[in-house]
């Protein structure tokens, strides 16, 4: 039994191990290739630079060196390369009064500093491996010579590199703030235009109410003898036009008994097109006269009571109720549901008055509203310090 449970131990372990180094392998295979796809052109063009010097030096000489050999100087180089066009020339250059010392300067630095590393490494693989096709060096004339010229070779194809990047990275910025500035002038013409457009719809705001009046209102005279159940409708539909373009600014507050006409003038349309009494009672109690509130709370309250009440029975009438405690306010309604109406957007209207409360009150309102087990639905607004807000 122990044998067979460390056979099952260790098969577990190695297949841990197995799935870590897969692991290990795909996240190297995935960096590789992500290291590929950006400097894949560096790779090719130092690659086709390589072969190309190489056995043209082999065939100019008749000899052709040592692949570890090829490898570690055109690596010097390649390093070298590198660093004059991301670290020398950047700093030699970012300051355009010193350039004339500070080129030059870091220049001879970085040459001499290629010598001394060359004769370095050189030195080492002479003394410990036999990569080298000489067996003695010396730091004589001809060997700085030729480390000078070396360098100086791929510090000039590295200078222009640099420059080719700048040219390339300038161009890209400039195509950049090209873009930006075009994107502007589009913005600022799209912004022009909107601002044109409200403009006149702002005119033209204000021109269709007052044709739309001035309309209601001959039609409210021409129609005052001879159908006056349709001119007081006229009426009534103009004032409560009047006031909701008084009021359309939901953030501000109305004068309340405004509101209560309002609702009075609601009732009336309502009337006039049913052929039943509406059974609605408005109870006000307090001095409301100089009472703001937030406008068409109350509108939407009694349209509520439209949409899905039943007001035409006579034992069950609707009630609307005003009332100033103090300096608190109280707006209570109640009415029978009808069951015949849609519940569709019950409650939407409740929920939009219940978020300007919130917002103009914050906490000293509360509204809540609910049905009761005779199927009446109550709200109840209470807010508190009205006279002083």
């Amino acid at each position: 039994m122990e044998h067979i449970l460390e056979i099952c131990l260790n098969k577990i372990y190695y297949t841990k191990t197995t799935f870590c180094y897969m692991k290990d392998i795909n996240s190297v295979k995935t960096n590789f290739i992500l290291i590929w796809e950006k400097y894949k052109v560096h790779f090719l063009v130092w690659l086709i630079f390589i072969l190309y010097e190489s056995v043209i030096s082999g065939l100019v000489s008749g000899v052709f060196g040592k692949f570890s050999n090829y490898a570690i100087h055109y690596s010097i180089n390649v390093f070298l390369f590198y660093i004059n066009a991301h670290l020398v020339l950047p700093v030699a250059l970012k300051k355009k009064e010193q350039i004339f010392f500070r080129l030059p300067l870091l220049l001879i630095l970085l040459i001499i500093g290629y010598v001394f590393f060359v004769f370095t490494i050189d030195t080492l693989l002479l003394w410990y491996t036999n990569i080298l096709d000489i067996t003695n060096l010396s730091f004589d004339r001809a060997f700085v010579l030729r480390a000078i010229w070396r360098s100086a070779y791929f510090i000039i194809f590295s200078t222009g590199y640099y420059f080719l990047i700048t040219y390339l990275k300038e161009k890209s910025r400039v195509s950049d703030l090209e873009k930006e500035r075009l994107t502007s002038i589009i913005e600022q013409e799209k912004t022009q235009s909107e601002l044109f457009r409200t403009q006149n719809a702002f005119l033209k705001a204000q021109i269709n109410p007052h044709f739309l009046f001035n309309t209601l209102s001959f039609m409210h005279s021409q129609t005052q003898k001879i159908a006056p159940k349709v001119a007081e409708t006229i009426l009534s539909l103009s004032d409560m036009m009047r006031y909701a373009l008084k009021n359309e600014s939901l953030d501000e507050e109305a004068i309340l008994t405004e509101e209560i006409e309002q609702v009075e003038n609601l009732i009336k349309l309502h009337q006039l097109r049913s052929d039943k009494p509406l059974q609605i009672k408005i109870v006000l109690k307090g001095d409301l006269t100089e009472i703001q509130i937030i406008p068409l709370v109350l509108i939407t309250l009694a349209e509520n009571m439209f949409k899905h009440g039943n007001l035409h029975e006579p034992h069950s009438p609707a009630l609307i109720l005003i009332e100033l405690q103090n300096e608190d306010l109280l707006v209570r309604t109640e009415n029978l549901i009808n069951p015949q109406k849609s519940a569709t957007s019950f409650n939407l209207g409740l929920q939009n008055i219940k978020k300007r409360l919130e917002i103009k009150y914050q906490s000293q309102h509360s509204f809540t509203y609910y049905t009761d087990e005779r199927n009446y639905f109550h709200t109840r607004i209470w807010i508190e310090n009205i006279c002083l807000s």
